[in-house]
């Protein structure tokens, strides 16, 4: 058993009792976020509670196929009130944005995560690091709940699952994460129809986006990364970071021991997507950007220009990877 029975009974009980829960995934949302999100809703509905769905921007476009999309919000409302929060897939209550900060009268908290950085912040944490997403994490946990897997819930959590594996491709899936993605796709999940849109389709200006930062590509010490200004992406048309699917492919660069792409959403604010493959472990370097997340996939936010924000990322970036190339030696 994944998860302990009492965990589950006690979510269940707390979900039971809430009027309105409030349900929060962490800034610069990925497909596991989305899928958490939406998957949670799909559950609170079936068991007739009130919610509310917030992400800082809102809905990505990308990911509009998924059930409840349409009630996925910018943002918690500071004038409402919840008296239960839960928050998915975020390896830190600082990544989880002004939905989370802009709460008022803070209720309990139930913190569903499956990074290893995750500092247990919840009133109930249910924190699986062995899984490989928290889509996993919710599928133990609904199962442990008696929840039915209908097709809205399934299609949620495989798009979850999906994304964080890279289509089942990272080193820490296993046969029970087929298994329960078998049990999905039974339940209605369409899995080529979720890899396509999830995975391999990408708007124009995301590869226009991604022609420009190739062109200003950097590559020192065994670090690879690439940047793009905030005046450079809204001049392409890129409302979003934009930058996902360039990280995971700078990581596969065979000289490479670590990646990154950095992107000012803001002026001033510079999301940063590391990337790297065994052993070595780019959490090191998000977490001592004020980050989180996986050893081979991590975030963080950095509050500088560009050029400042890239000087301080590869300072500390090579440092981690002398570290641990001495470490392995």
């Amino acid at each position: 058993m994944v998860i302990k029975q009492t965990i589950a009974d006690e979510i269940k009980e707390r979900i039971m009792a809430a009027r309105h829960v409030l349900v929060v995934t962490h800034v610069n949302p990925d497909g596991d976020a989305f899928g958490s999100m939406t998957a949670v809703g799909g559950v609170l509905k079936q068991m007739e509670v009130d919610f509310t769905l917030a992400v800082d921007k809102g809905m990505d476009a990308r990911f509009s196929y998924l059930p409840l999309a349409d009630r996925v919000r910018d943002g918690s409302n500071p004038r409402e009130e919840y008296d239960l929060l839960i928050t998915v897939d975020g390896s830190h209550y600082d990544r989880l944005g002004y939905s989370y900060a802009d709460v008022r009268d803070m209720p309990p908290v139930i913190n569903i995560d499956h990074h290893g950085t995750n500092p247990n912040f919840g009133t109930v944490n249910l924190v699986l690091p062995q899984l490989p997403s928290a889509c996993e994490v919710l599928y133990e946990l609904f199962v442990q709940m008696g929840v039915e897997i209908n097709a809205e819930i399934a299609t949620s959590v495989l798009t979850g699952m999906v994304t964080d594996t890279l289509g089942f491709r990272t080193p820490n899936v296993k046969p029970r994460t087929l298994e329960i993605a078998s049990a999905l796709m039974a339940a209605g999940a369409d899995l080529p129809f979720i890899t396509m849109h999830a995975l391999n389709l990408q708007p124009f200006a995301s590869l226009d986006l991604w022609r420009m930062m190739l062109g200003n590509m950097q590559f020192e010490d065994d670090f690879i990364w690439v940047a793009a200004s905030y005046d450079e992406r809204t001049r392409l048309g890129n409302e979003g970071s934009g930058s996902g699917g360039l990280s995971s492919l700078l990581g596969n660069v065979k000289e490479a021991k670590m990646a990154a792409t950095l992107s000012e959403v803001e002026p001033g604010i510079v999301r940063v997507s590391l990337r790297c493959r065994p052993p070595f472990d780019v959490s090191e370097v998000a977490v001592a950007l004020g980050g989180g997340g996986h050893p081979q996939a991590s975030g963080c936010t950095i509050h500088d220009t560009v050029e400042g924000a890239q000087q301080l990322l590869a300072e500390t970036a090579k440092a981690a990877i002398r570290r641990q190339t001495a470490a392995l030696a």
